[in-house]
C-alpha cells in the first residue's frame, strides 16, 4: 500500500526533471542563436563567408538540433511510455506482491490458528493419554500389592500353622510321657504295696505256725504223759491230725491271701494300664485336633487372602476403568 501512494509522487518528480532538462536544452541552443546573431554582425566582409559557412553550419546545427529535439521527443514519448510500462509492471508486481503478501498472511495466520489448535490437541490427548498411563501404573500397582499381600498372608499362615502343629505335637508327647511314667510308677508303687503285703502275710504264717507248733508240743507233750500205753496213743493221733488240720488251714489261709493280694495288684495294674492308656489316647486325639484345626485355620486364612486379594483387583480395575473413562473426556474431536 505504501508503494502505491509513492507513485504519484514519483512520476511528477521525474516530468519535473524533464521539462527542467528540457528548459536547459532550449536555453542553451537561444543561447547558441544569440551568440551566432551577434557573431554574424560583428564579422566584416572579410568574415561573411565564415559567416555564410556559419549560417550553414547554425542551420545544420539548426536542423541537427531539430532532429535532437524531435529524436528527445521520440525518446521522452518512448521513455514516458517505458515509464508508463514499468509503472504499470511495477504496479502490477506491486499488487502480485501484496496479494502474495496478503495469501503467505492468510496462510500464516491459518498455519498459527492449525498450530495452536494442534497444540491444544497435543496438550489435551497428553493430558489424556498420563491420566490413562497413571490409571494403569495404579491399577498395577494396587494388583501387585495384593498379589504381595496375600503372598505374605500365606507364608505367615504357614509359620502360625507350623508353630500350632509343633505346640499339638509337643503337648501330646508331653501328655503321654508323662502318662507313661505315671504308669510305670503307678505299677511300681502296686507291686511294692503288693510285695510289701505278702510279706506282712508270710510273718503272719510264720507266727501263726509257731504258735500252732508251740500249741502242738504242748498237746503231745500231754499225751505223752499217759501211762496207758492206748490211751498215749490215741492221744498222740488225736495231736497228729490237729496238727495235719490246723496247718493245712494255716497254709490254706495264707496262700488265699497271699493271692488275694496278687490279684488285686494285678487289677490295680490292669486299671493303672487303662488309665494310662486313655490318657495317651486323649492326648493323641487333642494332638490331632491340634493339628488338624491348626491346617483348617490355614486353609481357611489361606481362602480368605485369595478372595482379598481378588476383590481388590476387581476394584483396581473397576478404578481404572472409571479413571480411563474420565481420561477420554480429553479427547478432541476432529
Amino acid at each position: 500500500m505504501g508503494t502505491s501512494k509513492k507513485e504519484p509522487a514519483d512520476r511528477k518528480k521525474e516530468g519535473l526533471k524533464f521539462e527542467e532538462k528540457n528548459r536547459e536544452h532550449r536555453a542553451e541552443l537561444k543561447g547558441k542563436q544569440e551568440k551566432k546573431r551577434a557573431v554574424r554582425k560583428a564579422i566584416t566582409g572579410k568574415q561573411a563567408a565564415w559567416a555564410q559557412k556559419g549560417i550553414e553550419e547554425e542551420k545544420q546545427q539548426e536542423i541537427k538540433s531539430k532532429k535532437e529535439v524531435v529524436e528527445f521527443k521520440k525518446r521522452k514519448k518512448k521513455t514516458e511510455e517505458e515509464i508508463k510500462i514499468f509503472q504499470a509492471k511495477k504496479k502490477a508486481e506491486e499488487d502480485r506482491l501484496e496479494v502474495r503478501r496478503k495469501e503467505r498472511e492468510d496462510e500464516r495466520k491459518g498455519q498459527l490458528e492449525y498450530l495452536k489448535e494442534m497444540s491444544n490437541r497435543n496438550r489435551w490427548q497428553i493430558n489424556k493419554d498420563k491420566k490413562i498411563q497413571e490409571a494403569e501404573s495404579k491399577k498395577l500397582s494396587k494388583k501387585t500389592e495384593a498379589d504381595r499381600k496375600v503372598q505374605q498372608t500365606k507364608l505367615q499362615s504357614d509359620v502360625v500353622q507350623r508353630q500350632k502343629m509343633r505346640t499339638a505335637q509337643k503337648d501330646g508327647l508331653k501328655k503321654r510321657g508323662e502318662a507313661n511314667i505315671k504308669e510305670e510308677q503307678t505299677i511300681v508303687d502296686i507291686r511294692n504295696t503288693a510285695r510289701s503285703d505278702q510279706a506282712r502275710l508270710k510273718a503272719q504264717e510264720q507266727t501263726s505256725t509257731l504258735q500252732l507248733e508251740t500249741r502242738l508240743d504242748r498237746d503231745r507233750a500231754i499225751a505223752n504223759s499217759y501211762t496207758n500205753p492206748a490211751q498215749k496213743q490215741m492221744e498222740i493221733r488225736k495231736v497228729d491230725m490237729v496238727e495235719k488240720r490246723e496247718r493245712s488251714r494255716v497254709v490254706s489261709k495264707y496262700k488265699k491271701l497271699a493271692e488275694g493280694i496278687e490279684v488285686k495288684a494285678n487289677q490295680d495294674i490292669q486299671r493303672v494300664k487303662r488309665e494310662a492308656k486313655k490318657t495317651r489316647d486323649k492326648a493323641t486325639s487333642d494332638e490331632r485336633k491340634g493339628k488338624a484345626a491348626a491346617q483348617r485355620e490355614r486353609n481357611q486364612t489361606r481362602l480368605q487372602a485369595n478372595k482379598d486379594s481378588l476383590q481388590k483387583k476387581k476394584t483396581a480395575d473397576k478404578l481404572e476403568e472409571t479413571e480411563i473413562i474420565e481420561a477420554r473426556k480429553f479427547d478432541v474431536t476432529e
